[in-house]
């Protein structure tokens, strides 16, 4: 690993195992981070269509010619567009670190949630919205993120299975936060 998976400094000639100089984030060989990336609550796509409908809708009745109503349509549809991605923003994306230490997630413009290996005992999907949820072994929850932060089911599931390989790996390795150089 090069460089911190939360603050980005660039941990070149450090040790394997260690903690981040700039902001304390523990590291090791098999830390890595999955990027959830979720649209706002409708693609820009879906405005700049209905838009650029109406426009030739309203056109047509109007009586324009062809090349004019293409030329309309395609200008609503350009417009549209852009008015879409300056109300509703940009993508938001949050990150889930997975680390020596556990789970950590790092939604946009909020304050990171850890949890340790020792906690999480099973990790699912909830049936009912669709969220990640993370309970311990007796059933607990102890994190959930929400299905808005997650693309799609398909997602989802890759996510499940990226944290399973994880506690299966640490777990395996032992109490590997005992052997980080401070």
């Amino acid at each position: 690993m090069q460089i911190c998976l939360w603050c980005s400094y660039d941990l070149s000639g450090l040790p394997e195992r260690h903690t981040c100089p700039e902001c304390g984030m523990e590291y090791d060989p098999h830390a890595f981070a999955i990027e959830l990336k979720a649209k706002g609550q409708f693609p820009y796509r879906f405005w700049a269509i209905l838009g650029a409908v109406i426009l030739v809708l309203l056109l047509m009745t109007s009586g324009v010619k062809f090349q004019q109503l293409f030329f309309f349509g395609m200008a609503a549809a350009a417009l549209f567009s852009l008015l879409s991605r300056l109300s509703s923003g940009d993508i938001r994306t949050s990150r889930v670190i997975l680390n020596v230490a556990g789970l950590h997630y790092c939604p946009e413009g909020s304050e990171r949630t850890s949890v340790p290996w020792t906690k999480i005992g099973r990790v699912r999907q909830c049936w009912i919205n669709g969220d990640l949820i993370l309970s311990t072994s007796v059933g607990r929850q102890v994190l959930r993120i929400p299905r808005s932060q997650l693309d799609s089911a398909k997602y989802v599931r890759t996510v499940i299975d990226e944290i399973n390989k994880a506690i299966e790996t640490y777990r395996s390795d032992g109490p590997l936060s005992a052997n980080i150089s401070r």
